[in-house]
């Protein structure tokens, strides 16, 4: 803001030979210089005082002494207890700024006391001057607040015709006008403010914060009717498209630069993740991030980033399998994606449930812990997270194990329930014997069979299985390590075979 400073001053010898000048039009009868000043006399001859009277095309004041005020700020200059001001010549000004100096201001004063203040007097020479709601002025294209002083606002703005001063300014004020040598309202725009640390409402280390501020000058935030009780938290917060970039703001109005989630239970209650204080849009598409505390507090505290993705509006994917660039990806309940093995309960791509297997005992007993109407997935180590089909080698808790998964149509991806060649497949595990015992008796949803007597079927709807997990088909009898003879038969129409224990070999 281009502003013309004016303080009060001496009148120098220069500045008398101007307002000389400027009354040689003076009639003897009104104006007269007295003890090198101007006073305007009466019909009576007396001097008048506390008045505004005109020469040419310009007004003076007399002071209660009935000398022509010079540099002056005149308050309750007339009936309505306005204030205008007088420059170096006398002349009231008139649209234009003055800045004086700031009565208030001392020495150990609050350091957000500046030591001066701007006016702005209108063309009729009035001050421009506020009580009540916060108004704003444009001038010059731009517009400024004054309070009931006539004192120009700056700073943080509240909706009072009042400056937020102080560490907390930010969390009571609405606008933000600049400096104290600006005060031009920001609006439609960013600004990087200081808050400091002393006096928070939240948690944060940070000092230095985004703000937004819309078109009509008012800062983004959350629940303006609470915004003097309300506690800043990434659980509450507004959300603002600007530039074509969704962004959100807390209760204060500080741009949300990490998660924020309605509630700490899922994925549904998480609107996105608003990047870094660098930049702090919401992201879109694949982004990796250590989630908040409230979201995974295990993640939080070891610091472990999760790949999560975010649709075109920005909220989460989570409870799904989506398809990305033609690859499939698992989401949990809190939206991170899924790696490794997995049993899950879908329903038209929607996770209902979940169990993923972190132990080998789990895998060696896979039916047990895969309920009806459950699949199980495989979806990579680590990193890559991309649903697996076809033959996979699997480790677990530091063992391998070979699993087919379906490669089309409604099975892809799920496990392999059924023989696969000389191969036997339960949820998608490869079924093999024991090489303690050579051979195994397995049920056809992969149980091993345990309990059998000589002489007769161990079952009649299974199959044996040898160490290398190739079923046996042979009419001859299989002779496992502890002596014990087996016989095969194929069931009529099924691919299923009756196992009988025939003997023990001796």
């Amino acid at each position: 803001m281009r502003k013309q400073t004016k303080l009060v001053a001496v009148l120098s010898a220069a500045a008398l030979l101007a307002i000389g000048a400027s009354m040689t039009s003076f009639a003897a009868q009104g104006w007269t210089e007295e003890d090198g000043t101007w006073v305007y006399l009466d019909k009576d001859g007396y001097k008048v005082t506390d008045s505004w009277k005109k020469s040419g095309n310009f007004w003076y004041y007399l002071d209660e002494d009935g000398y022509m005020a010079t540099s002056k700020l005149i308050e309750n200059g007339d009936s309505n207890n306005n204030t205008y001001y007088v420059d170096e010549t006398g002349r009231m000004v008139a649209n234009d700024w003055v800045e004086l100096e700031n009565e208030d201001y001392y020495d150990g004063a609050d350091d957000d006391e500046p030591e001066t203040v701007w006016y702005y007097f209108q063309n009729s020479g009035k001050a421009y001057k506020t009580s009540g709601k916060t108004s704003f002025k444009t001038i010059n294209g731009k517009k400024y607040a004054f309070d009931e002083n006539g004192h120009m606002l700056w700073g943080w703005v509240g909706e009072t015709s009042d400056r937020c001063s102080g560490d907390i300014g930010y969390q009571t004020g609405v606008y933000y006008c600049g400096a104290a040598n600006d005060g031009a309202r920001v609006s439609g725009d960013w600004r990087y403010l200081y808050i400091g640390t002393e006096n928070r409402r939240d948690d944060s280390e940070d000092d230095t914060f985004w703000f937004y501020f819309d078109t009509n000058g008012k800062k983004v935030y959350t629940d303006e009717d609470y915004i003097d009780d309300r506690t800043p938290s990434d659980d509450v917060f507004k959300t603002k498209k600007i530039n074509g970039k969704t962004y959100a703001f807390d209760t204060e109005g500080k741009m949300i630069n990490k998660w924020s989630v309605s509630t700490v239970a899922t994925a549904s209650d998480i609107d996105g993740y608003f990047s870094t204080s660098d930049d702090g849009a919401r992201k879109k598409g694949w982004f990796q991030a250590v989630p908040s505390a409230s979201i995974n507090p295990t993640a939080n505290s070891d610091d472990e980033a999760k790949w999560f993705y975010a649709n075109n509006d920005g909220s989460l994917v989570y409870d799904a399998i989506k398809t990305v660039n033609s690859k499939k990806y698992a989401f949990n309940e809190k939206g991170e994606m899924l790696s490794g093995l997995w049993a899950l309960k879908v329903d038209n791509n929607v996770i209902k449930d979940y169990y993923e297997f972190t132990e080998a005992a789990a895998v060696d007993h896979i039916d047990s812990k895969v309920p009806t109407g459950w699949d199980v997935y495989y979806f990579g180590d680590g990193e890559d997270g991309a649903m697996k089909t076809g033959t996979q080698t699997v480790e677990v808790d530091g063992e391998r194990y070979q699993f087919a998964f379906g490669k089309s149509g409604a099975s892809k991806g799920k496990g392999v329930n059924a023989p696969q060649g000389n191969i036997l497949y339960s949820h998608g595990k490869r079924i093999k014997a024991d090489s303690d015992y050579r051979y195994q008796v397995f049920e056809t949803d992969g149980e091993a069979v345990l309990t059998m007597a000589e002489g007769s079927a161990v079952t009649t709807d299974g199959y044996l299985v040898n160490a290398s997990g190739s079923i046996m088909k042979g009419s001859g009898l299989y002779t496992d390590s502890d002596g014990r003879q087996f016989r095969v038969t194929k069931n009529p129409g099924l691919d299923t075979y009756t196992v009988t224990y025939e003997s023990t070999k001796n």
